[in-house]
Parts: C-alpha cells; structure tokens; sequence
C-alpha cells in the first residue's frame, strides 16, 4: 500500500474506532497493524489525533524587518548607484547616499535602512546580483 491510500484508510476508519467500545477498537486496531504494516501504539495516537484543518502552520522565527518593497527598492537603488560595491562598505555608504536618495521612504523605513547589517544585505540583493554581476577583467596569457 501506498502512504497517501493508507492515511485514506486510516482517515476512513477514525469515525468507526472513536464511536466504538473497547472491544471493538481492540479488533479494529488489530485489521489496521495487518493491514497497514504500522506499529499499534502509533496507529492509536494517529486515530486518537484531533483534525485540524484548513489552519496554515505558523512560521519559526521572527517576523522580517526588511522584506518591504521600498527597502529592497531603495537598496537596490543605493546598490547599483555606487557601482556594485560589497555589502560592507555598502552598509556605511547608505547614510551618505540616503539624503540624495529620489525614491519614497516613509520614515520608519528610512531609520531600519540606516541599522541594516551587511549580511542582511547580502540576503536582500542575492536574487538581483546574478543579474548585475561585474565582469572580471581576465588579462590574456603572455608568452614571455
């Protein structure tokens, strides 16, 4: 049996086994162990599990500060404006760059710009920098 057609099976006999009395559970857990292959003290706490549905799982960790639009925008901006520089030295030109900066900023989004660590930057401008990479300038081989 597949896994998807044994939760199938499993799904369709949770309504019998939690209506059921003790003896009869004993007899149901004991078809699905034949059935399925799957260890007994499982299969109880799979019947026994509460269904929820339609609930999306909550995502690990903190929420992102700067995953806004402007923030991006603005740094990719800032970014192509001095010549692709690495993040670090990015991270001190932003506050050079920010007041000539022509794009919109609220002010909140202005103040988290200026506390960006470069790592986060880098984070940021990965999916753009493919496109904008420097061309290395290769010197040809002398013969000398």
């Amino acid at each position: 049996m597949s896994k998807k057609s044994k939760q199938e099976y499993i799904a369709a006999i949770r309504a019998r086994y939690l209506s059921s009395n003790k003896a009869e559970k004993q007899k149901l857990l004991y078809e699905i162990c034949t059935t399925c292959g799957y260890n007994r003290k499982y299969i109880i706490r799979v019947l026994n599990k509460k269904e929820i549905k339609g609930t999306p799982k909550k995502k690990a960790g903190r929420k992102k500060k700067f995953a806004h639009n402007e923030i991006i925008a603005a740094l990719k901006n800032i970014w192509k404006s001095t010549n692709l520089i690495c993040s670090k030295r990015l991270k001190y030109a932003i506050p050079l760059w920010l007041p000539f900066y022509e794009g919109e900023l609220t002010e909140e989004n202005r103040k988290l710009l200026l506390r960006i660590s470069p790592a986060t930057i880098d984070r940021l401008l990965k999916p753009i920098r493919n496109k904008f990479k420097k061309k290395d300038y290769q010197q040809p081989n002398r013969v000398l």
